[in-house]
């Protein structure tokens, strides 16, 4: 029942190349509680940078990953890494309430936020993306993305005046050049509208084309919106 005697035969098997049993060591010890997580997260985190393994033998990787939620389903870490794996498998919903899970004790980390954004916009879900991306200016006030999200997640709710504020400040701030900038002017140029300001609307959409003239749906929504005003 000693959690390190197996992971010290796992070292042994994989030294032999007896794959086989090199798992069935590693799940013994995974299941250990003798073994702290930490260790455990560590023996994923550098399986993980083995492509060779975790392309051959990604369901066995993926099995050890189970094993350690099951026995550490509070922990950070292994929240941190089972989303990563839940991810890689196509499990969005998972991977998302691992996310929450980290966040609860690790607001300080903002991949984890960003990847959280990325997976409630992938779901469309508006009202946990603008809950989350709240949460997280709460803790990260300077950066850009951030405003993005939740500009967009106001503007999918019909939160016109939240949208505008968002995407207002969040393009103030964005960096010149930044990828983000023809997204933000679309989106500007949207809300604007909503709100009636079409001068205001038709300036960024000026700007979006200079920049992107071959966006073929800002030209198909705004030659559309410049039709009603005729």
């Amino acid at each position: 029942n000693d959690g390190f005697s197996h992971l010290g035969l796992a070292g042994c098997y994989q030294y032999l190349k007896d794959l086989d049993n090199f798992f069935a060591e590693l799940n013994a010890g995974f299941a250990s509680t003798r073994v702290p997580c930490s260790a455990k997260v560590g023996i994923l985190v550098d399986m993980t940078r083995d492509q060779n393994l975790i392309k051959e033998h990604f369901e066995q990787i993926f099995n050890l990953a189970e094993i350690l939620i099951q026995y550490h389903p509070e922990d950070p870490d292994a929240n941190t890494i089972y989303a990563d794996f839940q991810m890689n498998k196509g499990n969005i919903y998972i991977a998302r309430l691992a996310l929450q899970k980290v966040i609860e004790t690790r607001k300080d980390k903002y991949g984890i936020w960003e990847q959280l954004l990325q997976i409630d916009y992938q779901l469309a879900d508006w009202n946990s993306m603008i809950k989350h991306s709240n949460e997280a200016l709460e803790n990260f006030p300077n950066i850009p993305v951030l405003y993005f999200f939740n500009g967009i997640s106001s503007f999918q709710l019909s939160r016109y005046e939240q949208a505008k504020k968002s995407l207002d400040f969040g393009y103030k701030i964005l960096p010149k050049n930044d990828m983000l900038e023809r997204d933000y002017l679309t989106f500007l140029g949207e809300v604007y509208y909503k709100l009636d300001d079409k001068t205001t609307a038709y300036s960024y959409f000026d700007k979006l084309l200079t920049v992107d003239p071959d966006n073929l749906m800002v030209m198909n929504n705004y030659s559309y919106y410049l039709s009603l005003d005729r």
